[in-house]
């Protein structure tokens, strides 16, 4: 029977980097020790601990500053921690790590939503489409932010881009009938509403909806 050995899974862990590309600039006996925190880390989140697991992150990129997926990790588990103050700092930090990387530009955005900071979304969200224009998470966001700055003429312009590309998904038609609604387009909304009632009979947010225009147009 053989038992699991702390050096041989991480000399396994410093071939796989060896041969890929080194993703830490550490010794062998620092990516012994980064595989340890790391699996720390996760049986930490897993067990409830984030400050747990926050810590035993940071003890890795105290280590190696520049270390992008110990960065990227340490912003997830301020957002999963609702710390979205720290997790934005977080975010930025793996970003100037990896600037081409679209993935902690997600998170910030998630970051950044959760306390409001909807220009910053906006701003942040057109960074990251200058890296890939058609990406629909960001524009999705981007959308609904510009929707909840009032910006009602960007969110409809944000919400048909993406319709172009999901022309029949529910959530987007019902965001742009939202943002047609809140506009004072009445017209266009009570058309979009009808539209979702019909493939989605029903539908709670499709009915309150399709109710404001009644109302408004009484």
């Amino acid at each position: 029977m053989s038992s699991y050995s702390p050096t041989i899974m991480g000399l396994s862990l410093i071939a796989v980097l060896l041969g890929g590309g080194l993703v830490s600039t550490g010794s062998a006996a620092d990516l012994v020790k980064t595989q340890a925190e790391f699996a720390e880390s996760y049986k930490q989140e897993y067990a409830g601990n984030l400050i747990g697991a926050i810590k035993t992150t940071k003890v890795t990129l105290a280590r190696e500053a520049g270390y992008y997926e110990a960065a990227l990790r340490l912003a997830y588990l301020y957002s999963i921690s609702a710390a979205y103050i720290d997790a934005q700092d977080a975010y930025r930090a793996a970003i100037a790590i990896r600037p081409a990387a679209l993935e902690p530009r997600l998170g910030l955005l998630g970051a950044l939503a959760a306390k409001a900071k909807w220009d910053d979304v906006v701003t942040e969200g057109s960074a990251a489409l200058q890296l890939d224009a058609q990406n629909a998470a960001v524009i999705g966001r981007v959308a609904f932010a510009k929707f909840m700055a009032k910006d009602y003429a960007g969110a409809e312009a944000s919400y048909k881009q993406l319709l172009e590309l999901y022309p029949a998904d529910l959530e987007l038609k019902i965001g742009l009938a939202y943002t047609y609604l809140k506009a004072g387009q009445k017209k266009e909304a009570s058309q979009l509403f009808d539209d979702i009632l019909t493939v989605s009979p029903g539908n709670p947010r499709g009915l309150a909806g399709w109710t404001e225009v009644r109302k408004g147009s009484k």
